[in-house]
């Protein structure tokens, strides 16, 4: 008996050796490095800058925003009825007329055909009258009254001419289509060439 507790004894023993040998066995347990804490005082790391793009890369790119749209100029508002516009003094001789819209009132030379047809005002050179043309309006005032806009907003026997003989040191309503009233005071007809003067005042109407 004691030889064979002799050899069981040599036997464990070369195990033993045998395990330590060649690691046989449970591993003892490793402990695991500390990671060092982050100082408290070093600078947050910063973000990398995003990667520029290229045209075309496939990303969009955002577009121009549409041209704002122009608002047109803020017309005036239209003169109030009576106001007046201009006030101008010329002589107007035979085959001669004006338009009562001009700005300044030019008298001008009549057509090829010697009508007057182009002017809302003419002086015929060949009966002596006053004729209104372009659908313009005369009222010839009576007793030399004077042509105001009050005056002449009162009246509505209408003719399309005025005879010389009528006109010398007359006052004449004229009547635009457009709306605008004209009061022609004449003076003397001057000798056989029937130069006029006169003085025309246009009112907004």
């Amino acid at each position: 008996m004691g030889e064979i507790a002799a050899a069981v004894s040599a036997a464990a023993a070369v195990a033993g050796v045998l395990l330590v040998v060649f690691g046989v066995g449970s591993p003892a347990p490793t402990k695991s490095r500390p990671t060092s804490p982050v100082s408290s005082s070093s600078p947050p790391a910063e973000a990398a800058p995003p990667a520029a793009t290229t045209p075309g890369s496939g990303t969009p790119t955002p577009s121009a925003p549409p041209p704002s749209a122009t608002s047109s100029p803020p017309t005036s508002p239209p003169a109030v009825p009576g106001t007046v516009l201009r006030t101008e003094t010329f002589d107007l001789a035979q085959g001669y007329g004006f338009t009562i819209e001009d700005a300044p009132l030019r008298p001008g030379p009549g057509d090829i055909d010697e009508t007057g047809s182009k002017y809302d005002v003419w002086s015929s050179s060949h009966q002596n009258l006053l004729a209104a043309h372009r659908d313009t309006r005369f009222v010839l005032l009576k007793d030399r009254e004077k042509a105001t806009y009050q005056t002449c907003r009162q009246q509505s026997a209408f003719e399309t001419y005025v005879d010389d003989r009528d006109w010398d040191n007359a006052s004449v309503c004229a009547y635009s289509p457009t709306g605008l009233i004209a009061g022609i005071e004449t003076g003397p007809v001057d000798g056989p060439d029937y130069v006029v003067p006169m003085k025309v005042t246009i009112w907004a109407n």
